[in-house]
């Protein structure tokens, strides 16, 4: 078995990129969802988690998993969505990690958002 990399492990781009929390896991079929910042500005991240013929995960760049940086226009609605599947999920620390990302959304500022407040 090839090991997978877990979301909250993978920190590139790093020039850019800071990880502030992973707030979706998915199964390994599925994705994860990410609150961080991009050369300082608050942003959403997503990626397909990592699986048994996917150990990376995606996307990956150069042999190292990555992170895609959700452009500002649709952040709002992702987070949104986000908040819906944490709602109903099971996990213990959901309700937790939806506290930390709807803090997130009241925190960012309109342009990052993609909404005219």
């Amino acid at each position: 078995m090839t090991h997978r990399v877990e979301p909250g492990d993978v920190r590139s781009p790093r020039d850019h990129w800071h990880l502030k929390q992973v707030v979706y896991q998915g199964d390994p079929e599925s994705f994860s969802v990410a609150t961080g910042e991009w050369d300082g500005k608050p942003c959403l991240a997503l990626r397909w988690n990592a699986n048994d013929w996917r150990p990376l995960g995606n996307p990956s760049s150069s042999g190292h998993p990555t992170w895609f940086i959700v452009p500002s226009e649709v952040a709002f609605g992702i987070a949104s969505d986000t908040l819906r599947l944490l709602a109903h999920s099971d996990e213990p620390d959901a309700s937790e990690r939806a506290r930390s990302l709807a803090e997130w959304v009241i925190g960012i500022e309109p342009p990052v958002a993609g909404l005219d407040r």
